[in-house]
């Protein structure tokens, strides 16, 4: 994606910025935001957060495993280390897939890694596993197994999230309680997400590129400033600041660590509300164009 486009993609679908603006946005922009389609249906979302969280519980053991192996200094991987590795056998996930037909369901990527031995992840695998937390929630919340979305600060609850959307018991236990939220919820909710991408993709390229040649009388701050008064027009948030709020403070004085974490929970659930939305049927090849 390239640095005009971060800005001008996200002045489009805001819809808050001069028609100068709109013009260069036409001008510029060759790879813009997927286009959505039909929603998935509410037993193939519930069937995908069920896959999400059996790679969420992989990636816990990969990485205590991982810790044991250095603070061992031994060779944990590999399906005759069991012992060694305080009995985690990543079978039983496995297993429980494959009794409840949701074998078929992990995306090939997901069906490589559960397949692999314990121990053989790398740890970006592990951590990309664990903000997969983030997208299970929001397809969670899109058939109606949570009652509300955190907020854009905030991640959904490690241990709450798998219980809550049926994490080894029976397949049965989530499809009999699916309540579907209107479409045109889940489509605004989506919306929402780009923004608070596009937001965090900013800050990105206002760090590695303060340079980027912007319209005449525009600046990062006021492109900010009328994006955040505009979300507060709309009932989102209350701008801190002139810009959208994260941890109780303005967006411009996160530090790194902050800013990173409010990066990768636009991500995942913007991910997932591609998905969801249609607008790729392949979960392996969604994009996150904003």
């Amino acid at each position: 994606m390239s640095t005009r486009m971060v800005i001008l993609v996200g002045s489009v679908a805001f819809c808050i910025l001069a028609k100068v603006f709109e013009v260069l946005a036409k001008r510029w922009v060759r790879n813009r935001s997927p286009q959505p389609g039909p929603l998935v249906p509410p037993e193939a979302a519930a069937k995908r957060a069920l896959c999400l969280t059996a790679m969420i519980a992989r990636g816990q053991m990969e990485t205590i495993v991982g810790m044991a192996r250095v603070v061992a200094g031994v060779n944990l991987a590999g399906p005759r280390q069991s012992s060694a590795r305080g009995g985690a056998d990543p079978e039983i996930f496995n297993q429980w897939m494959r009794d409840q037909d949701l074998w078929d369901s992990l995306s090939p990527k997901e069906r490589k890694l559960m397949a692999a031995d314990c121990g053989k992840w790398s740890p970006r695998d592990a951590i990309n596993a664990s903000w997969r937390l983030e997208a299970a929630g929001v397809i969670a919340w899109s058939v109606g197994l949570l009652p509300d979305l955190p907020a854009w600060d905030v991640k959904f609850d490690e241990k709450s999230l798998p219980k809550a959307i049926g994490f080894q018991v029976p397949i049965a236990f989530t499809l009999g309680r699916l309540l579907p939220r209107p479409e045109e919820e889940i489509r605004r909710t989506r919306d929402i997400a780009e923004r608070w991408l596009w937001r965090a993709r900013t800050t990105q390229l206002m760090k590695e590129k303060p340079n980027t040649p912007l319209p005449p009388g525009m600046t990062f701050g006021k492109i900010i400033r009328l994006a955040a008064e505009k979300c507060g027009e709309e009932g989102l948030f209350e701008p801190i600041r002139g810009d959208f709020p994260a941890f109780g403070k303005g967006y411009h004085d996160l530090d790194d660590d902050e800013w990173s974490t409010m990066r990768s929970i636009a991500t995942e659930r913007l991910y997932a509300l591609n998905w969801l939305c249609g607008c790729c049927a392949n979960w392996d090849k969604v994009q996150c164009g904003t």
